[in-house]
């Protein structure tokens, strides 16, 4: 059983191979003390009338200049730190993934694997941007034999 929050579809493409457009995010709320380097974070960017989700990997947390706990963040396939954000902005951090008929405990060893290695494919080939569809291609299908080999099925997508 896996203590959930919220779940919702991630949309985007700064998370991949890990994460893709469509999947469907498991949240499960923690302190952001809490939250270690590596995990992956959720929180509410607040930009015009509706408050965009977001998912990246935790860098760091630290102290703003006034005091305030502020987390340091960066998507797997981008070259550049998001701006920090406070624990006012902060939901939780994902547990798991939904893609397909494929579930993925990221808290499970064979899910800390393919966690892993979707992170070395990403800092490899993809860190910058996507690179084109061909590229793209190239770095998702190796991430998808490796969730049937661990046995988690990689879906219909």
């Amino acid at each position: 059983m896996i203590p959930l929050t919220r779940r919702f579809a991630f949309q985007g493409d700064s998370m991949l191979p890990l994460l893709e457009s469509g999947d469907e995010v498991w949240v499960r709320a923690v302190p952001l003390e809490d939250a270690e380097p590596g995990d992956l974070l959720v929180w509410a960017r607040f930009q015009g009338a509706q408050p965009a989700l977001v998912v990246h990997r935790l860098l760091g947390v630290g102290r703003s200049a006034g005091g305030e706990l502020v987390a340091r963040t960066r998507g797997d396939a981008r070259l550049h730190d998001d701006e920090p954000f406070g624990a006012g902005e902060f939901l939780g951090k994902v547990v798991a993934l939904r893609r397909g008929g494929s579930f993925v405990d990221l808290q499970s060893c064979a899910g800390r694997l393919y966690d892993g290695a979707c992170r070395f494919c990403a800092g490899v080939f993809l860190r910058g941007g996507t690179g084109g569809s061909r590229l793209r291609r190239a770095v998702l299908a190796p991430s998808r034999l490796l969730l049937k080999a661990l046995g988690l099925p990689a879906g219909d997508r």
